[in-house]
């Protein structure tokens, strides 16, 4: 039934060899239909910082050698995931996948309490909007190419950050959520300002909280 069923899934595209079988050799390329969504939180550093066991050259090349089977572009497509340490690698992802030649999709993670710091929206307003107007108007006709992506960014603008969310407790929550992620850091034997070191303003705020 290869030319009936249609495949769709989302992977992380750590692995494409499993029991002597590649994913695209001897699956999907039996069949008809097929599309993967790519999931990837950032480039390099930054990606490997925020999902622990991250190999982004490995990952990198399982892309490529995905691509070898794509007959049009919705087959392979990035699916981003937005945190805060990810907005300092904008351009990064957007250089991922145009080498890729593949369309870059984007979604922000969502905070319901102001302790979750890998939320973009735990930023002051005026530093994520900073960050997203240079990256717009850095990459304006890049982005005419990569409409959900694009979108994102906007939505990172038009939606209330923690501090509007939360006036009341967003202090303390930031204090919390620190305290959480240097947790993380030191059983994962990781540095989150290394990361947050790509831009002043964002590494000041850190240290201030």
């Amino acid at each position: 039934y290869q030319d009936s069923v249609s495949i769709r899934y989302n992977s992380n595209m750590s692995r494409i060899n499993y029991y002597g079988m590649n994913l695209f050799d001897d699956i999907l390329s039996k069949f008809k239909y097929w599309n993967i969504l790519a999931s990837i939180d950032g480039a390099g550093e930054i990606g490997e910082y925020i999902r622990t066991g991250l190999d982004f050259d490995k990952w990198y090349k399982n892309m490529e050698h995905g691509r070898k089977f794509v007959n049009n572009k919705r087959q392979l497509r990035m699916d981003f995931t937005m945190t805060m340490p990810g907005v300092l690698g904008f351009e990064q992802m957007l250089d991922t996948a145009e080498s890729l030649d593949v369309n870059l999709l984007a979604k922000r993670v969502f905070g319901f309490t102001p302790d979750n710091l890998w939320s973009p929206m735990c930023l002051p307003r005026k530093i994520l909007d900073d960050i997203v107007d240079e990256f717009l108007h850095k990459h304006k006709k890049r982005l005419a190419k990569h409409t959900y992506f694009y979108s994102a960014l906007l939505d990172l603008k038009e939606k209330p950050t923690y501090e509007q969310m939360f006036p009341d407790q967003y202090k303390d929550g930031l204090v919390k959520g620190k305290a959480n992620i240097q947790r993380l850091d030191k059983i994962r034997n990781t540095d989150i300002e290394k990361i947050l070191a790509k831009n002043n303003r964002v590494l000041e705020w850190w240290k201030s909280i």
